[in-house]
């Protein structure tokens, strides 16, 4: 699962996904309860809406799932870790264009901006140890 840009939505992306309730281990954590509204998980019409959408979409989203403060505290703890960067100019063909085949003007060689950046699996169980 991950956050997407609308702060506090949740996306399952695997097309058998059963909303469930809190996990037992979740409930002896009282500071992981402010991260996650997990009440909606129990709301019969949010599982409703989960199953529909997964039939039809292949995706959910449970809107105000995740807390402002889940948001914050997520971003804290990524930011705080060491991260690689990778930044690009590309073309759509993930090259650098084909200028002896087409003007410069032409959409072949048109760039966008690319960035990615990923934490490493040292740093993330790491972070599990906390």
């Amino acid at each position: 699962t991950q956050t997407n840009s609308k702060e506090g939505s949740l996306f399952a992306i695997p097309p058998r996904v059963t909303c469930r309730s809190k996990p037992s281990t979740m409930a002896s954590h009282p500071s992981t309860t402010s991260l996650v509204n997990w009440s909606l998980l129990e709301s019969p019409v949010v599982i409703k809406q989960c199953q529909q959408s997964l039939e039809q979409n292949g995706v959910m989203t449970i809107p105000n799932f995740a807390t402002p403060t889940g948001i914050s505290d997520l971003k804290k703890e990524i930011l705080s870790c060491p991260y690689n960067e990778s930044t690009q100019h590309y073309t759509s063909y993930q090259d650098q264009g084909d200028l002896e085949n087409y003007p410069s003007t032409h959409p072949r060689n048109y760039k966008v901006h690319s960035s990615a950046s990923f934490i490493g699996k040292k740093s993330l169980q790491c972070t599990q140890e906390r």
